[in-house]
């Protein structure tokens, strides 16, 4: 399945939901999500799979640095190259804002 990355919105907040339960970990709520999405600073990029949310990446800077706070792919999408076009997408997003570092903090329980 080819995967697509564009910027989501306050209308994708349903579909960031539905993902977020289907990957089952301990993610953002509704109102964390809609913050990220109205803050002039922070970006959420989506990966779409035949129109389908199988992935994101929220990205938010900070002076001349930017961080990936949350990143999440489906759980049936994993291993297919999804996390990485969400990166590169972040990493694009970075350029763009003129950063100096990208950072990403990972827990170690991470799978």
């Amino acid at each position: 399945m080819a995967t697509s990355v564009r910027a989501l919105q306050i209308g994708h907040l349903d579909l960031l939901i539905a993902l977020e339960d289907a990957i089952g970990c301990a993610g953002w709520s509704a109102k964390q999500f809609l913050d990220e999405l109205q803050h002039p600073d922070a970006q959420i990029l989506g990966a779409f799979g035949d129109d389908v949310l199988v992935g994101y990446v929220s990205v938010r800077r900070f002076v001349d640095e930017a961080w990936i706070l949350q990143l999440g792919v489906h759980p049936n999408q994993r291993r297919h190259g999804v996390a990485r076009s969400l990166l590169q997408a972040a990493f694009d997003a970075a350029r763009n804002w003129n950063i100096t570092s990208l950072w990403l903090e990972v827990r170690v329980s991470n799978d």
